[in-house]
């Protein structure tokens, strides 16, 4: 569907602009097949349901950790440097960094380093002695290495943690197949942070279309 005028009416349609007896008419007479028309229809009750994208600001993370006072400021005075992987991965961090400063009393410094030379400057870092990072959000498949070389401690101490001392957080609310990944040599090092959700969509109307599936063996070879 490369015609502009098709995402036009798509997008009155969805704000509201345009009625759905009126979209159907102008995507009609452009020649837009009736299953096509139906599956824009079904997004407009979708997001008339209340599917429509939350707005971010309701998306923010409540506050936590509640600030520290006199000795309980385990940081105070303390500057920590985290690493994580390019601007987008600091959003979430971003978001926390006042509530973990006011509840440490450390000052939180974070520096975006492209996925492509993250892991690099990390080990250097570690081997060299600089030791210019104090934690990272590193990728997952780096885990092992760092594991084996020394370069990472286990987290077990603050996983299994009931005094309060450390921020609480259940593992089992994750999936059995992001829980592994926390792990090595049955120790754990990473908390959980962010992960990825990846989503396919397809034409169900073309893959139930003999036509379709011919052309496509055809062109499969």
């Amino acid at each position: 569907m490369a015609d502009r005028r098709i995402h036009q009416l798509a997008g009155a349609l969805y704000t509201g602009k345009l009625d759905r007896r009126d979209f159907v008419r102008s995507m009609a007479a452009l020649g837009v097949s009736a299953t096509a028309i139906n599956l824009f229809l079904k997004g407009a009750a979708a997001q008339d349901n209340g599917y429509a994208t939350p707005d971010p600001e309701s998306l923010k993370p409540p506050t936590v950790a509640q600030p520290c006072e006199g000795d309980g400021c385990w940081g105070a005075g303390r500057e920590i440097t985290i690493q994580v992987i390019d601007a987008s991965v600091k959003v979430p961090v971003d978001e926390v960094r006042a509530e973990f400063e006011a509840a440490t009393g450390a000052k939180m410094t974070m520096v975006a380093d492209p996925i492509e030379s993250a892991f690099t400057k990390l080990v250097d870092d570690a081997t060299n002695g600089s030791n210019t990072y104090d934690g990272a959000m590193i990728a997952m498949q780096w885990l092992g290495e760092l594991a084996e070389g020394g370069f990472v401690a286990p987290v077990d101490e603050m996983a299994g943690d009931t005094t309060g001392k450390y921020p609480a957080y259940d593992l089992s609310t994750e999936p059995e197949s992001l829980r592994q990944l926390r792990f090595y040599g049955g120790q754990q090092y990473v908390i959980p942070m962010d992960c990825d959700g990846q989503v396919m969509y397809y034409r169900r109307d073309l893959l139930n279309d003999p036509a379709h599936q011919e052309a496509f063996k055809a062109e499969a070879g």
